[in-house]
């Protein structure tokens, strides 16, 4: 076989014929897989209860997500103060639910075909990234068969049917564009994405941190003049905020989920406010065993690291792209984010991935420390084969947790639909449960949900009560009545079988009234 130079290879494998092959198969390879992968993980199942209020949401429609209240959570500023945190999210996820039903798909959990959609998006993301950032497209398949492949935690969270992974593509495609053009373009870009993202997702104000990386990463060039563009963005934010169909409710909602929610435990004691103690686990560090997982992933980022060294010593600092060291910044400060809050590795892997695809790119233009340079066919081969293994092993990690799964809990959600009046509150004991009861039944209403800030941002002190009261249930004399008389309610709902919780409440007279595998319902007297 005929060995070429690394400028022949850029050359030959460059031109439109191959170059669209590997575009392709960059996303016809990953996508394919993930096809076939996630309905094995699922099980009938979804990996994470939330996949379900976003379907409710979706199957309730826009008189619901556009409306300024939300009756449905008794214990919540939504109940009269409701702004659809991801509008535009539940809104596609209604014509994509509308076109399943118009085909005769089935639209009940797991949900693959909107799932499936976002994925597709986050891919079709990161391989424009690469692209418009001058990536050779032999690098891009590789790389983008690497991206939701190579780390089992990362795989977890990407094929979830939530708004998180559509937030993958924004920023993706946002750095994409900020790579490369004038500066008005780039301004333009950074209002008009920033606009858009604020309807489509909780924390709008992330879309800020690229454009703000970006800038700096170019200021010595573009002067500063650059800062326009940061600017730009959070003027799309407060924008997308203020020309709203539920303001000012979106701003207020914004402020609980992005600085009560962060910033609320920290600042607790010294504000004189209270703040849960029942905080998401995704918001929390990883634990060790967490980390191991992510052990292939960490490999790669300090071989990245290391061959980005190697480049800059060889080229001088100055002579690196400036998009290379935004992405790279960005790069760095989601992985150390990790280490902080769990959640961060969705922002991690994709773009530690994709600052490594240009830090490889540039090394193979200056040969620069990559193994197997001399023999570029048979590098491209080993490198690609070496991502499809990662996938293989993460692949496997994920099949092992399909019994995890998060069940439809339609049989408990029936049972109440049939024997609790209508619009009845029933308490939810774990605010995580509702997304799933609430997409089983929306005839009734339920405590609090999706996150305890929103509780604690209507009555912080009256949610510490009953927040207090739950978490020791079963030490408390009488606590089913104390429970009822705080809440107003006559039933309590438990999801998933808690057989020695369940038992210890009994011991505490706490009455059921249905029991089975999806849950139990309580008696509050």
């Amino acid at each position: 076989m005929k060995e070429y130079s690394n400028t022949e290879l850029q050359e030959k494998l460059g031109s439109r014929k191959y170059a669209r092959i590997f575009l392709i198969l960059a996303f016809a390879i990953p996508f394919v897989w993930l096809c076939v992968l996630r309905p094995l993980i699922m099980d009938g199942g979804e990996t994470d209860s939330d996949a379900y209020y976003h379907m409710k949401m979706a199957e309730l429609g826009p008189s619901v997500f556009c409306a300024k209240k939300f009756p449905w959570l008794t214990m919540s500023i939504w109940n009269d103060r409701f702004a659809d945190k991801e509008l535009l999210f539940h809104g596609a996820l209604w014509v994509v639910h509308g076109v399943q039903k118009l085909l005769h798909l089935p639209t009940g959990a797991p949900f693959n075909i909107p799932s499936l959609l976002l994925i597709a998006a986050a891919l079709l993301a990161f391989i424009f990234a690469m692209r418009r950032m001058g990536v050779s497209p032999p690098l891009i398949m590789t790389f983008a068969i690497l991206m939701p492949l190579i780390s089992a935690n990362f795989m977890f969270r990407l094929i979830m049917m939530r708004p998180h992974v559509l937030s993958i593509a924004f920023l993706l495609v946002t750095c994409a564009l900020l790579s490369k053009g004038t500066l008005r373009f780039r301004m333009i870009a950074a209002g008009v994405i920033s606009f858009i993202y604020a309807w489509t997702y909780s924390n709008p104000q992330f879309i800020v941190i690229p454009a703000f990386v970006f800038a700096l990463a170019y200021c010595k060039r573009d002067s500063a003049k650059v800062f326009w563009i940061p600017a730009a963005a959070f003027g799309g934010v407060m924008l997308g905020l203020l020309i709203h169909p539920q303001f000012p409710n979106s701003f207020i909602i914004w402020k609980v989920q992005s600085f009560d929610a962060l910033f609320g435990p920290i600042f607790a004691d010294n504000l004189q406010k209270v703040s849960s103690e029942m905080l998401p686990m995704e918001m929390l560090a990883p634990k060790f065993r967490w980390h191991k997982a992510m052990l292939p992933f960490y490999i790669f980022a300090y071989l990245t690291l290391l061959c980005f060294c190697r480049l800059a010593v060889m080229k001088g600092w100055s002579a690196i792209a400036p998009h290379i060291k935004a992405t790279g910044f960005l790069a760095v400060l989601f992985t150390g984010g990790m280490f902080v809050a769990l959640r961060t590795v969705e922002y991690a892997v994709p773009f530690t991935v994709l600052f490594g695809a240009l830090v490889f790119n540039e090394a193979l233009k200056e040969n620069v420390l990559v193994p197997l340079r001399a023999k570029p066919l048979k590098m491209y081969l080993v490198y690609t084969v070496l991502a499809i293994l990662l996938g293989v092993f993460s692949s496997s990690l994920n099949l092992a947790l399909t019994p995890a799964m998060v069940h439809p809990a339609l049989g408990i959600g029936k049972w109440i639909q049939q024997n609790i009046p209508p619009e009845t509150a029933v308490v939810n004991l774990n605010w995580g449960d509702f997304p799933t009861i609430f997409y089983a039944n929306d005839r009734n209403y339920y405590l609090w949900g999706m996150d305890p800030v929103f509780s604690f941002a209507l009555d912080g002190r009256h949610a510490k009560k009953v927040e207090k009261l739950l978490l020791n249930l079963e030490r408390v004399r009488g606590s089913a009545k104390l429970l009822g008389r705080l809440t107003n309610a006559k039933y309590a709902v438990l999801l998933a079988r808690r057989e020695n919780f369940v038992n210890l409440l009994k011991r505490n007279d706490w009455k059921t009234v249905y029991e089975t595998e999806e849950g139990t319902v309580f008696l509050l007297e």
